[in-house]
């Protein structure tokens, strides 16, 4: 309960010339001394039972209620198989547009007017420039390793990804078998990506590199 702290004045008397004198008048208009107390200072509401830590009603002005976290749909059985497909047609797409950059459109494995889909149009337009593309090897390959609900329309995947196509060289004839070999190496590699769902499935809006392993390995090393 509020404390107050009561202060006791000492009350001031005046002295009798002699013995046996009256104590000295009042001023008119004014009241003799008595003991004063300084005004008790409410302690501020409290808005839990200190008996039993319980919320207790309050007067006090309603606030802003601190945001509330969103729970993600869980993650089931079939979204993962649905996802490991749409991984799979994303990469598929990426390869026959790397093995033909001439003729690619990006759309067809990347969301436009996503980050994802700048990067990949910028790549391929390199590419293209420099008369350069992928030839695909039967070492390359994707493993969907974790799928996680974001929300009803978000998907992260995390994907091993042991990329071992070839990147070439073409000369100025239509015949690829003199073309020549600029990269050959096998990259395995850890990415995340996030899908969204669109009307035709799910398209991917952005990659982020996790981790990038020994060159040559055909695994990524374990999580």
């Amino acid at each position: 309960m509020p404390r107050s702290t009561l202060l006791l004045l000492p009350m001031t008397f005046a002295l009798a010339a002699c013995a046996g004198a009256a104590p000295a008048a009042t001023a008119p208009g004014t009241r003799p001394p008595t003991a004063a107390t300084t005004p008790s200072t409410p302690a501020a509401a409290s808005t839990v039972s200190a008996a039993t830590g319980a919320p207790v009603p309050s007067t006090d002005p309603p606030t802003t209620p601190a945001p509330t976290t969103t729970v993600a749909p869980p993650t089931t059985l079939d979204l993962i198989v649905e996802m490991d497909a749409a991984v799979q047609a994303m990469y598929a797409g990426i390869r026959e547009c790397l093995g033909d950059p001439t003729s690619c459109d990006v759309g067809t494995f990347a969301a436009t007017g996503t980050e994802f889909h700048a990067n990949w149009a910028a790549t391929v337009q390199r590419l293209a420039g420099s008369n350069q593309y992928a030839l695909i090897q039967p070492v390359t390959n994707r493993t969907t390793e974790k799928v996680s609900t974001v929300s009803d329309d978000h998907v992260s995947v995390t994907v091993c990804s042991v990329d071992g196509d070839w990147l070439m060289q073409a000369d100025d004839t239509p015949d690829r078998s003199d073309d020549a070999i600029v990269n050959d190496l096998i990259v395995p590699s850890r990415v995340e990506y996030l899908f969204r769902r669109a009307p035709a499935g799910w398209e991917p809006t952005s990659a982020m590199l996790i981790a990038k392993f020994e060159q040559g390995a055909t695994a990524c090393d374990a999580a």
